[in-house]
């Protein structure tokens, strides 16, 4: 993007204070994980900040972070990117339905799966440790690793019928069609 995502101008706020605002009626506690001495864009009152203080291993470490700050206070998680401007606290709450007692229910389309949009058991926590150790760092592998509900799209059609809360932000292309949507 150039520049850091968090801070992205939508409809009149940063792109991560939009996704937490939207969450916050269906997560708490709420953990946003940040890198050590990144500024954070205001958040929800009681959003607790949580540092990844091992940098350079991308959205792994940061899940295991705030797995960590979450222990022993939640059974489950939804993980998200603050890129996703049309996040919809429906298909959280939908997905956390699918969860049942598996270890994760992640989004998937054809064998795409979308693993930083899915709800994950804070039991999970080990598994991220030790792949953090291994430097295994695609986040398709915890899913690929646990016991997956995967949960196709079709079925998420029926709380967002267009799948926006997949909609993420990562070029500046897709930045300008987000704010022209």
């Amino acid at each position: 993007m150039g520049r850091p995502k968090a801070w992205l101008d939508f409809r009149g706020q940063p792109l991560l204070s939009r996704v937490a605002a939207i969450l916050a009626p269906v997560v708490a506690p709420m953990v946003v994980v940040a890198a050590d001495g990144q500024e954070v864009p205001p958040l929800p009152e009681g959003t607790e900040i949580v540092r990844d203080r091992e940098p350079d291993l991308g959205p792994m470490a940061g899940f295991a972070a705030g797995l960590a700050a979450l222990e022993g206070r939640a059974d489950a998680v939804f993980l998200s990117a603050c890129d996703v401007p049309f996040l919809r606290p429906v298909f959280v709450e939908y997905l956390a339905d699918c969860l049942g007692d598996a270890d994760a229910a992640v989004p998937s389309d054809e064998g795409r799966t979308y693993p930083l949009s899915a709800v994950y058991a804070v039991g999970v926590l080990p598994l991220v440790v030790a792949m953090l150790k291994d430097r295994r760092l695609r986040m398709r592998s915890v899913a690929e690793s646990c016991r997956a509900a995967f949960v196709d799209v079709e079925r998420l059609r029926s709380v967002d019928p267009e799948l926006e809360s997949l909609w993420n932000v990562n070029t500046p292309e897709d930045y300008a069609a987000a704010l022209r949507k």
